[in-house]
């Protein structure tokens, strides 16, 4: 009895019979063996150690890892991806290529997740960017046979969260006080700071802007075009404003003028008073000398940018207004994004109804 082994389980003995009736050229469900003429002999098998039909043990047994387990005289082991039994030989953990190559596949797509994960804290555009470019790359690896597949190439991978950050305008306090102070800053700090404040450019407007584009006569600011750093450079790129929209005319103030008087050559950049832009390092030291010197209440040039967007509303000027002078080219997001709604302005609104309502 040793030499059989154990016996066989009633559903290790269905597993044999289906291998049979679905896998044997020499089986016939009304005739059974047609070789032998007589029922098949693996139907009637009882132990591990039984011998068996040569067919089977040639053709059938060596493509079904589960039944290779059963008739395994030595240890058995669970495959990590389908969870199957097979015959344990070394340091295989899968029972086939096919399961192998499937968690590969799961492992890189893991990988390439965690990777997205790690920039959770980048808006939803930056974050499509990467994988768009991630997902080029491992695409020629692929084409030059470096990979079998491309992990970032999977529905599955979405964009954790497509909220993007809002930036709330300064409170008119805060304005005000930044606009007391700027008598300390030099003269290109004032001109940078003021031109946010007083125009809502964006900063490679302001950067890109040149005395030419100055009609002090005119009181009007021509904005033509943006200067960008590309990632990983210094030096500043001249190009065209950032929607179609952006090339337009703001009326100067009054406040502003004082800041932009006597003027320059009109081929030299209001903001460094030299025949081409700043440098990224030159702005990175400029902003760090004006924060040093004065309170920004933690503003930026695009903080800037919705505080007078919401100055303008304040005014009275209507949103098809605001989005002309600042450039926005879509009126729903000039409406939510930029124009913010002050507390003290929803509070007249209310007492305008209550008085409405008594009249």
């Amino acid at each position: 009895m040793d030499e059989l082994g154990r016996e066989l389980i009633r559903s290790e003995k269905a597993k044999i019979r289906r291998a049979v009736e679905n896998a044997c050229a020499n089986y016939d469900r009304e005739y059974g063996c047609l070789p032998l003429e007589t029922e098949c002999y693996m139907n009637t098998v009882g132990y591990v150690g039984s011998s068996l039909c040569r067919h089977f043990r040639e053709a059938i047994l060596p493509a079904s890892p589960e039944l290779l387990a059963i008739f395994q005289r030595g240890g058995t082991r669970n495959c990590k991806w389908c969870g199957q039994p097979f015959p344990e030989t070394g340091h295989r953990q899968y029972c086939s290529r096919r399961c192998a190559d499937a968690a590969k596949r799961a492992a890189s797509r893991e990988r390439v997740r965690r990777f997205r994960d790690k920039k959770k804290d980048k808006s939803h555009k930056t974050i499509q960017e990467i994988l768009t470019m991630l997902k080029a790359v491992l695409e020629s690896a692929k084409q030059d046979r470096l990979i079998d597949f491309n992990p970032a190439d999977d529905h599955r991978l979405v964009i954790p969260s497509k909220r993007k950050k809002v930036r709330e305008a300064l409170p008119m306090e805060a304005v005000q006080d930044i606009i007391a102070n700027l008598g300390k800053l030099e003269t290109m700090d004032q001109r940078y700071i003021a031109l946010a404040i007083f125009t809502g450019m964006r900063r490679g407007e302001i950067i890109g802007l040149r005395w030419g584009d100055i009609d002090l006569e005119n009181n009007i600011l021509h904005v033509q075009r943006n200067v960008t750093f590309p990632k990983g450079t210094n030096d500043p790129y001249i190009g065209t404003t950032k929607t179609e929209s952006g090339v337009r005319d703001i009326p100067i103030m009054p406040m502003l003028l004082d800041y932009l008087k006597p003027g320059g050559e009109p081929d030299t950049y209001v903001v460094g008073d030299e025949k081409k832009p700043i440098t990224f390092s030159i702005h990175r030291r400029m902003m760090e000398r004006i924060r040093c010197t004065i309170d920004l209440h933690g503003a930026c040039s695009h903080v800037f940018r919705h505080s007078f967007a919401t100055m303008l509303n304040d005014a009275g000027a209507s949103v098809k207004t605001i989005q002309s002078i600042i450039g926005q080219k879509d009126f729903k997001t000039t409406a939510d994004r930029y124009c913010h709604p002050r507390d003290n302005r929803k509070q007249e609104a209310v007492e305008g109804v209550d008085k409405l309502l008594c009249s």
